[in-house]
């Protein structure tokens, strides 16, 4: 009776074990399969979110360079629409034409941030100049002169070199006719700053292509864009993500899409905005935005945590329901296969019972069949 008893045992437990392994394993898959999903699914989020913030960043720091733009054609031309300002080059009074734009010039440095003015004649000779002059800028004057006086229209450019800077060029009009021009620059430090408020990121300056006798710092210079750095925030950081980055990707890749780099510990997304290509030079500018998304990717795998600790927790919550449903019907079964067991051994074999009545179906095991549901 023990070795039934200990078989009876023995059979029970293998089968419930057997039953709760292949469940443990369907819901192990199962777990995982939804962990992964759900961890894809919050990553395709975010990364489509943060495409959708560097094309709204793009447009809004372009659309900030067309204001910029912009305000400096019409100031321009209200400089050169100055009261005062044709008469002096018909007289050739250079005297006079100091003292009109002395008057004007220190409003338009302290309020629109206006770097330097520049006024020429028709010939391109330069009558005057106020502000400080970026030496490392060759200004293009004749073509200038040339599209202004016969267009009779202000234009408006982006001239990269040490520094970026914009530039607007606008006709000096006497009694309805060109005979001068002035030229207004302003830098980018307004732009950069919208720009910075906009992305709310780390931001550089780049500016491509080659400078006679450049004078920029050689940690500033990038090589591997064939470029250096005029401007940058948070130097200690921002230089060496950069200089790691132009090492990686093409500096136009950076327009296209970010790219995610990891950097003392912390997750670093990089990007870049077109300013404009100088064509007179072949130099090009860009913004760079460095962004800290470390705190966004925590959270995603804090989720995907939150995710698989819950599947986990379900699923020993499956497997003791499970085990708790099976003990008792699988205690009865067990207990019917040793009556069997013992009708067979005992009762057949006492009574001579031929050999192929032995074949017949068990009575507690028909009366188990009927009694389960």
């Amino acid at each position: 009776m023990t070795k039934l008893f200990s078989l009876r045992t023995s059979f029970r437990f293998s089968l419930t074990l057997r039953v709760i392994a292949l469940s443990s394993l369907l819901l192990l898959v199962l777990v995982t399969l939804f962990t992964w999903l759900g961890h894809s699914n919050l990553t395709r989020q975010f990364q489509e979110s943060r495409s959708q913030q560097h094309e709204r960043q793009q447009r809004e720091i372009r659309l900030a360079l067309q204001r910029s733009s912009e305000n400096l054609r019409q100031l321009a031309g209200l400089t050169a629409a100055s009261t005062g300002l044709g008469y002096p080059f018909q007289e050739g009074n250079l005297n006079e034409l100091d003292d009109v734009l002395d008057a004007q010039w220190p409003s338009l440095q302290v309020e629109a941030g206006i770097d330097e003015i520049v006024v020429v004649d028709i010939n391109g000779r330069t009558l005057g100049n106020w502000g400080e002059h970026n030496t490392a800028t060759i200004l293009p004057i004749e073509s200038w002169i040339k599209h202004v006086i016969n267009s009779e229209s202000p234009l408006t450019t982006l001239r990269c070199s040490t520094i970026c800077q914009q530039f607007a060029a606008a006709p000096i009009l006497a009694e309805g006719e060109s005979v001068g021009m002035v030229v207004l620059a302003r830098s980018l430090a307004d732009v950069t700053r919208q720009a910075k408020e906009i992305s709310n990121s780390e931001i550089a300056t780049l500016v491509t292509g080659s400078i006679e006798g450049n004078s920029i710092a050689q940690a500033r210079q990038l090589d591997a864009w064939n470029g250096h750095l005029v401007a940058l925030t948070h130097e200690e950081l921002s230089l060496a993500l950069l200089q790691r980055a132009a090492t990686t990707v093409p500096v136009q890749r950076l327009i296209e899409e970010p790219l995610s780099l990891q950097h003392n510990g912390r997750n670093l997304e990089l990007s870049a905005v077109y300013m404009g290509e100088d064509t007179t030079s072949s130099r090009a500018g860009y913004f760079l935005l460095m962004s800290d998304i470390t705190d966004q990717l925590k959270a995603i795998n804090q989720d995907t945590r939150t995710l698989l600790v819950a599947g986990v927790i379900g699923w020993l919550a499956a497997e003791l329901l499970l085990l708790m449903i099976l003990m008792g019907p699988m205690a009865r079964y067990v207990e019917s296969l040793g009556c069997c067991h013992v009708w067979r051994t005992v009762v057949l074999a006492k009574y001579a019972i031929p050999s192929r009545l032995t074949e017949a179906p068990c009575p507690m095991r028909l009366m188990y069949s009927k009694l389960l549901p």
